[in-house]
């Protein structure tokens, strides 16, 4: 079998070659090669083959360069490959938002940080149901907005209500806060804090989708009437 086929490579390039000895051009050109000086003659010869080497070593080269930039390509990829799949179980990973609080249970929250901070019921002043501060949190993201006012509290009754405040409960912000000396005792403190209670949607994966194949034609067999 492999002689057969290198019978018929070697057969193929002597027709190939009889062809070529046949042109036209060819015959011209080996005449004025003929009537050459010998000088010359080796100079073209020189010339061709230094040529015909290059040629040897730019097409192994020109396969390498290009294999090259296939693995390079194939590399990136498969980086971006394993971050997006890197990325897919960091997002599995995150814990889901708790619940957001109820009204109610965040009125208890406060009534129990108060005590937390050595203060007396008396000292809540009033606690207040508004609006959530616009520009920050979209509106339909905020389950309830509450402003609490409490007097009379000294710098680390205020300090440390904001704080507990702050790390309640996750879907608790602490929005604002303002201090102002009391008119009655100015070593105590007025405080106003305003805080928020975000709705967080449930996250849930989306479920891939099998692609729907596309249905075969029939092939309807033409007839002779």
């Amino acid at each position: 079998m492999f002689d057969e086929i290198k019978d018929q490579i070697i057969s193929q390039l002597q027709m190939l070659l009889e062809k070529i000895q046949e042109n036209d051009r060819y015959i011209l050109l080996r005449d004025r090669f003929s009537v050459l000086p010998l000088g010359q003659q080796k100079m073209i010869v020189y010339t061709g083959s230094i040529i015909f080497i290059l040629m040897l070593f730019l097409i192994p080269y020109a396969w390498v360069d290009s294999s090259q930039n296939f693995m390079a390509g194939f590399r990136d990829k498969r980086f971006l490959i394993r971050d997006l799949i890197q990325v897919q179980r960091d997002i599995a990973d995150i814990p889901q938002t708790p619940p957001a609080l109820s009204e109610q249970d965040l009125r208890g929250i406060i009534d129990g940080k108060i005590q937390q901070i050595n203060a007396i019921p008396e000292q809540l002043i009033r606690v207040d149901v508004g609006a959530a501060p616009s520009g920050l949190i979209p509106g339909p993201r905020v389950a309830t907005a509450l402003t609490v006012v409490l007097s009379k509290l000294n710098l680390r009754q205020a300090s440390d209500f904001a704080l507990q405040m702050s790390q309640v409960h996750p879907a608790v912000k602490l929005m604002s806060m303002n201090w102002k000396a009391n008119r009655e005792e100015p070593k105590y403190l007025d405080a106003t804090y305003g805080l928020i209670v975000i709705q967080v949607p449930q996250f849930t994966a989306p479920i891939a989708q099998p692609e729907e194949k596309a249905p075969k034609k029939s092939k309807v067999k033409a007839t002779d009437e």
